[in-house]
């Protein structure tokens, strides 16, 4: 079994809402977390992913006004990500085995 949180972040530009959602996201026991509407530029979303230790992040971006997705999945949590495939920022396709199924 894992947790997943989905969440629309309208942007993540203001520095608190940034803060706010790792805080949330390192608080919680989630093994995976997806962000619609990130909004990010390339630079932002590595920004990002770095403070998530312990999480691989994928992304797929858009522009820094629309668009973005971001999928962190807990490292050792029995996750195996094989195939990414993104779409124009809008959809992030991911292939994974959980514990060998």
């Amino acid at each position: 079994m894992f947790t997943l949180l989905s969440l629309n972040v309208n942007g993540m530009h203001d520095d608190s809402k940034w803060r706010n959602i790792l805080n949330t996201v390192l608080a919680v026991a989630l093994q995976i977390v997806a962000l619609q509407e990130t909004h990010l530029t390339v630079v932002q979303e590595y920004a990002f992913g770095a403070s998530l230790p312990g999480y691989t992040v994928l992304y797929q971006h858009g522009s820094s006004n629309s668009t973005g997705v971001l999928i962190a999945i807990k490292r050792n949590c029995g996750i195996v990500v094989g195939k990414v495939k993104g779409h124009d920022g809008r959809c992030l396709k991911i292939s994974f085995v959980h514990d060998g199924i």
